[in-house]
């Protein structure tokens, strides 16, 4: 009789904590959200137990913001791209992966997304996001084809299409400095190739040391005796310097270039991410 009495009691015990680990204060989470309090937000939410949608994008959201953009690509490759919390997910899976350089990758999520779960803003951020990956692959004339079908009568979204325009102009008018005619440059005027790539103060120096050692070699070159330890070592110093200033102002054109590159590529990733969260909020979730 004991046992047929704690059966139903242990059923019952068992069911309580099953539905507790399932479930979360969704108030306190959406209050840490809106406080920006993302590590303690995403420790709540690690204690839930079912899997579905909502947690998964949010899971992801904490861990983004937290700036684990990695471990947020994980949570977010999850979701079901066939809903519509699923179609935000690939958004920003497809943002994540931009920013990691895969952009295969990135089009691939992006071309996972269901039209049928989105609404007119969202297919119009498909349309931007669509443009920032032919543009961060130099396939102007592809963005072009998209950008031909921005009308931009939704405010909403019209902001994110000028960006994105003025993001193919940055990446179209880029300054970049050939290291080729850096190094040739400064091998007929020592410091000259790093003065056209933008480093005025090694420039400078290149041409003062190399003009120092320079004069100093060819006076004791003129002595009459021109083949003494002191030519040897003057010279061995000029010529090291010299080709020292070939090869620094190659580098010095390549590091422009790169910068650059990095340079727009971040802005491209912003303008993007801030078309994306003008989109998407987690507090829409809990209203």
């Amino acid at each position: 009789m004991r046992k047929k009495i704690w059966i139903p009691f242990l059923f019952l015990l068992f069911n309580s904590f099953f539905t507790k680990a399932q479930t979360c204060d969704w108030k306190f989470v959406q209050h840490l959200i809106q406080e920006e309090n993302y590590r303690d937000a995403q420790i709540l939410l690690q204690e839930v137990v079912a899997k579905n949608d909502t947690v998964t994008f949010l899971k992801g959201w904490c861990l983004l913001k937290s700036k684990q953009p990695d471990s947020a690509l994980l949570v977010w490759q999850n979701c079901h791209s066939k809903t519509q919390l699923g179609a935000i997910c690939s958004f920003y899976s497809s943002l994540l992966n931009l920013y990691e350089h895969e952009y295969s990758k990135g089009v691939v999520a992006l071309k996972s997304i269901d039209t049928l779960q989105l609404n007119t803003n969202e297919k119009l951020l498909q349309q931007i996001f669509a443009t920032g990956f032919f543009i961060a692959q130099k396939q102007f004339s592809s963005a072009d084809s998209v950008i031909k079908k921005f009308q931009f009568n939704n405010f909403m979204v019209s902001d994110g299409q000028k960006e994105i325009i003025k993001t193919m102009q940055l990446f179209k008018t880029a300054k970049h400095r050939s290291a080729f005619l850096a190094g040739l440059f400064s091998s007929i005027i020592p410091g000259s190739g790093k003065w056209y790539a933008g480093n005025l103060g090694g420039a400078l120096g290149g041409f003062i040391v190399c003009a120092g050692l320079g004069g100093v070699a060819y006076e004791q070159y003129k002595k009459p005796v021109y083949k003494s330890i002191n030519v040897v070592v003057s010279a061995s110093a000029f010529a090291f310097f010299y080709v020292g200033n070939i090869i620094g102002s190659v580098f010095v054109a390549k590091i422009h270039r790169e910068n650059i590159e990095k340079e727009n590529f971040n802005y491209l990733l912003r303008v993007l991410q801030i078309a994306a969260d003008q989109q998407f909020s987690p507090n829409q979730l809990f209203q």
